[in-house]
């Protein structure tokens, strides 16, 4: 009987960073939560040749890409991941199944979730499971920002990204706080709404903004420290939302042209 992997993950939703285009110190680091909804959920087993249903040109594009990349060695397992004396199995032509297909460039991180939920399943495949999100992510060529759907993936809840402490790496997680299950986040869209930027578009867009003042940094942090976390850990739904609309809102002026 065919070997059946069957995979669910939230999304990510990103309030802003704490230190885009810091030149000294660690750099971008930033908060955000995990969301049950909207889903990404697939099955995958072996086929005579790879095989897509239920999912987007660009999503069957992105899946090719990572299994690329992971077999190219780009990202290649290290012994600490693999196991010493672990053998590598060949990954066979798979079949993705999709029952909820992710959706693209609109915030959620989809991007990042896909890629290691992907990469986990090759790593099933090809034998060096369990892999750590930051191994997933090394070998898929995720994290090169933000870390928040990254440690997300791992573990949900609400969570503080330390920061990237030099070029290449990955930010570290500084907190994780589980969110309150009665908790609910609306999340309204515009129906007809352009696609957000992605890829090469959205690296020249970071790119052309100017780095965020210190005095900036400053009071998102302390949003982030004397008000966000205090209220989330004290159950203060009210406090949480008045401090995360301020994030978001110092955030809006940086982002504005």
């Amino acid at each position: 009987m065919s070997r059946v992997i069957e995979v669910k993950t939230g999304t990510r939703l990103h309030f802003g960073p704490l230190a885009s285009g810091a030149t000294r110190g660690r750099c971008f680091g930033g908060i955000g939560m995990m969301v049950v909804q909207p889903t990404i959920s697939f099955r995958v087993s072996e086929h005579s040749e790879e095989h897509f249903t239920g999912c987007s040109s660009a999503t069957m594009e992105r899946i090719r890409s990572i299994r690329a990349t992971w077999e190219s060695g780009t990202g290649a397992a290290t012994s600490s991941s693999t196991g010493q004396g672990t053998e590598l199995r060949s990954i066979p032509p798979l079949s993705w199944e999709f029952d909820n297909a992710p959706v693209e460039h609109a915030g959620f991180g989809t991007g990042t979730q896909l890629s290691l939920a992907v990469a986990s399943v090759l790593a099933q495949f090809e034998g060096t499971a369990p892999l750590s999100a930051r191994e997933l992510a090394q070998r898929s060529g995720r994290g090169l920002r933000s870390a928040i759907g990254l440690h997300g993936f791992a573990a949900g809840g609400f969570l503080v990204d330390a920061g990237k402490a030099g070029q290449g790496a990955i930010g570290d997680l500084a907190i994780r706080l589980p969110v309150p299950e009665e908790w609910r986040v609306v999340i309204i869209r515009p129906r007809n709404a352009s696609p957000g930027l992605s890829g090469a578009k959205e690296r020249a867009a970071f790119e052309a903004l100017p780095p965020m003042t210190s005095q900036l940094t400053d009071r998102l942090c302390r949003l982030t420290l004397m008000e966000i976390l205090p209220a989330l850990g004290s159950g203060d739904c009210a406090g949480f939302g008045a401090a995360v609309s301020e994030y978001g809102r110092l955030i809006g002026e940086y982002f504005s042209p």
